[in-house]
């Protein structure tokens, strides 16, 4: 274990201590910079992307290899830029298909965020709920996921 460690016996807990605040150290840094990914500050402004659906601004966008801490991340800088909107997010990470959908408080009553994930999350073979200005799903079926998110526009086009 020192030798994995490249330290001296002696010195195994303090090292492994260091070690333990550094990767939370580096998780943090990654949630934020992949929360300034979302709000456009790599350059790509995927807020930009929103199309109008039926009088309500949507964004969907998928985001493969990003865990829920970072979607949600996502999630709540792309509802603060886009202000009164839909954003549905989707991506794969171990081998799942997660499902975010976030609605801005004044569109509550037309899109419930829970009723929407738990429709997409159907079609990715798993479950979904909450609340209705914020929901999360998932499946196992991978491939059925950009099925999903082509959907949403249909699905708001009915309300």
């Amino acid at each position: 274990m020192a030798a994995a460690l490249k330290t001296g016996r002696a010195d195994l807990e303090e090292r492994a201590t260091s070690l333990a605040t550094r990767v939370r150290q580096l998780e943090r840094k990654l949630e934020q910079l992949q929360g300034q990914l979302a709000a456009g500050g790599a350059g790509d402004d995927p807020a930009s992307e929103a199309q109008e659906v039926n009088g309500i601004q949507l964004l969907v966008k998928r985001f493969d290899d990003v865990d829920i801490k970072g979607l949600r991340s996502m999630m709540d800088s792309l509802r603060d830029r886009l202000g009164s909107a839909v954003v549905v997010l989707g991506g794969v990470q171990n081998s799942k298909a997660t499902l975010l959908v976030g609605v801005s408080k004044d569109l509550t009553a037309r899109c419930h965020a829970g009723e929407l994930v738990g429709e997409l999350a159907g079609k990715v073979g798993g479950k979904g709920g909450g609340r209705p200005d914020s929901a999360q799903g998932g499946g196992a079926d991978i491939a059925g996921l950009d099925d999903a998110l082509a959907e949403v526009p249909k699905w708001l086009s009915s309300r």
